[in-house]
């Protein structure tokens, strides 16, 4: 009989029996043995550092732009401080993002199980548990 696998990716891999995750060696929790299952989710995780020193620069090359270019193609010109100017609000306005985190327990202590900021990943790494849980029970 075929062993069924509810995930399998780069960050994890979840069959009826176990969930892998190679994060700092490889972890690995039996399904059976896991209790309380929950998720986390964090707002806190601040933008990428380079995106305020990008977006500065965007406005500056916006400013220098209209000086260099304005001259000799308004249309030009006018087209590139938009995209520059947009390029600019997007990189300095702080967006905060989120970390979803897969917590249990498991021999009496509370694990983290997986981390991700990428909510797709997070989502099917979850499901895949649900699933995995749910062929344990059955």
């Amino acid at each position: 009989m075929e062993m069924p696998v509810f995930y399998r990716g780069p960050r994890a891999y979840i069959t009826h029996r176990v969930i892998e995750v190679p994060e700092c060696g490889r972890r690995r929790y039996p399904v059976d043995g896991l209790s309380d299952v929950r998720v986390v989710v964090d707002e806190v995780v601040p933008a990428a550092p380079g995106s305020r020193v990008s977006g500065v620069s965007a406005l500056v090359a916006a400013v220098v732009q209209l000086r260099v270019v304005g001259p000799s193609s308004v249309p030009v010109a006018a087209m590139l401080f938009l995209v520059l100017g947009a390029c600019a609000v997007f990189c300095l306005v702080r967006r905060p993002r989120r970390r979803w985190r897969l917590r249990a327990g498991y021999q009496g202590r509370a694990v983290e199980i997986f981390t991700s900021e990428d909510s797709r990943e997070f989502a099917e790494v979850r499901r895949g548990l649900v699933r995995a849980l749910e062929y344990h029970d059955s």
